[in-house]
């Protein structure tokens, strides 16, 4: 094999990868905007949605709310958008781990991010309940 065709041959594996890393990101990308993860308070008054990124889409408020003070409403709530954050970190995390491969840098590296932003999977945001 001459040099060029060896030359020609690296660029044509280096464009392979780089097609598989991009199909892997548009997989995950449009599998974390679809993404919808409820999350509930301990008391079970209140469950909350939150989509790909943990803005807050629904809320259900379960029971009675007459029996229910502003304060622990206001509680239920928080706890449960805390919650569905902390679940929303171990969904994205499986995602990317489906798009880019258990051991990949990539799948880490997003998987921590999310936990620094949202909390669970080792993160530390907010207090766990």
């Amino acid at each position: 094999m001459s040099r060029i065709e060896a030359v020609l041959a690296t660029i044509g594996e280096q464009a392979a990868r780089a097609e598989e890393r991009l199909a892997a990101a548009e997989r995950f990308a449009g599998a974390t905007e679809r993404l919808r993860v409820p999350g509930r308070s301990a008391d079970d008054a209140v469950q909350v949605t939150v989509d790909g990124v943990g803005q807050l889409v629904d809320v259900d408020f379960r029971g009675r709310l007459e029996a229910s003070t502003p304060g622990s409403l206001r509680r239920s709530v928080l706890q449960a958008h805390r919650r569905a954050r902390q679940a929303l970190t171990a969904e994205v995390s499986r995602l990317a781990r489906d798009a880019y491969g258990s051991d990949s840098p990539s799948a880490e590296t997003i998987t921590a991010a999310y936990a620094r932003a949202h909390g669970g999977a080792g993160g530390s945001w907010g207090e766990e309940s």
